[in-house]
């Protein structure tokens, strides 16, 4: 791999971002699969926000085709709507399974240390959480599994982290919004949260600026989830509440 080469692929996929072309972000990024060494910092948070934009508009897509469709005056339409969330379902499918290429083929064989184990391994979980919340039955439960997995093994990988990591919290974070929205378990989604949030709550204090910001924000999202949950479990009607994600 030829370093110019490599060099202007980033560059371009930095210009990329600035002008919102996340498809095209992420072919620049397609780069990233010849390195044989751990990514940067800088490079890591490039991957996410070229998937995460990718990922976030067909999510929100997915769900407003959904509304629509179970509103009986549209019921006319009701096959087209249905072919139209599949062709969604299909590119959040590509997208999920492009992740998981990258991080098992490439970027986990290359982690050098528990942070980059943990980040890659998170966002495993999160791709898988997100099929998992438009797929039914044997799909829906193999993405169930999947995010389980590389959840759990995020979550052990952390232990090598400071309780007030900013990737370590991230991690609690999503983990706990996936045992309550995907799991339905609601009981570990807050001992998760609470756990997680009490260790780290005094620990933050002495950290450097940045992270201090990103823990701290982190921190009030799983405050709020907690509160959250915990409103719905008072609530006698039950009406489901999305949970904040990192």
């Amino acid at each position: 791999m030829a370093s110019a080469e490599f060099e202007e692929k980033i560059y371009l996929a930095r210009v990329a971002e600035q002008c919102e072309r996340y498809d095209d972000m992420i072919d620049f990024l397609q780069i990233l699969k010849q390195k044989t060494t751990d990514l940067t910092t800088d490079e890591r948070n490039l991957v996410s926000v070229a998937y995460k934009n990718e990922v976030t508009t067909r999510r929100s897509a997915w769900r407003a085709i959904s509304t629509i469709a179970s509103n009986a005056k549209y019921e006319q339409y009701a096959d087209v709507l249905k072919d139209y969330n599949d062709e969604i379902v299909d590119e959040m499918k590509k997208i999920c399974d492009d992740i998981e290429i990258f991080c098992d083929d490439h970027f986990l064989q290359n982690a050098k240390d528990d942070e980059s184990r943990v980040f890659f391994s998170k966002l495993k979980g999160d791709y898988f959480r997100y099929m998992a919340e438009v797929t039914t039955e044997t799909q829906l439960k193999e993405y169930k599994d999947k995010a389980l997995k590389a959840y759990s093994e995020a979550k052990e990988a952390a232990e090598g982290l400071l309780v007030s990591h900013p990737i370590r919290l991230g991690l609690a974070l999503n983990f706990s919004v996936f045992y309550f929205e995907i799991m339905g378990k609601p009981k570990e989604a807050c001992d998760l949260a609470k756990e997680t949030f009490e260790n780290a709550i005094n620990a933050i204090d002495d950290m450097k600026e940045d992270d201090y910001k990103d823990a701290a924000m982190i921190l009030q999202l799983l405050k709020d989830n907690i509160t959250l949950w915990n409103a719905e479990f008072e609530d006698e009607d039950g009406d489901d509440r999305d949970g904040n994600e990192h």
